[in-house]
C-alpha cells in the first residue's frame, strides 16, 4: 500500500500520426486508461476548420475505451488526454 507522503510518478504518453485503431486496443488501452497517465493525442488537420481528422479519433477512441471513459478523461478537472491538433502550413 502506498502512503499518502508517497507519490506515484506521473507518466506521459505522446501520440503521434496513429490511427487509434481497434487493432491495437489491448496495448493502447492498458496506457490510456491508466490514471498516472496523460496523454496527448497529436492529429493533423488541413485548416483550422478542419475536425475530419479528430472526429476519426474520437469514434476510435471510443472503439478502445469505450464512451464513458472518454468523456471522464476528456473532461472534468483530473483530464488525462488531450487531443492537439498539429501545426498548419
Amino acid at each position: 500500500m502506498v502512503s499518502a507522503k508517497e507519490k506515484i510518478p506521473k507518466h506521459n504518453l505522446y501520440i503521434f500520426g496513429h490511427s487509434l485503431d481497434i487493432t491495437d486496443r489491448d496495448v493502447l488501452r492498458l496506457f490510456i486508461c491508466n490514471d498516472n497517465v496523460q496523454t496527448k493525442i497529436f492529429y493533423y488537420r488541413e485548416n483550422e476548420e478542419d475536425k475530419r481528422t479528430l472526429g476519426r479519433l474520437i469514434k476510435n477512441l471510443i472503439q478502445i475505451i469505450g464512451q464513458e471513459e472518454l468523456i471522464k478523461r476528456t473532461g472534468g478537472l483530473h483530464k488525462t488526454i488531450e487531443f492537439i491538433p498539429q501545426a498548419i502550413s
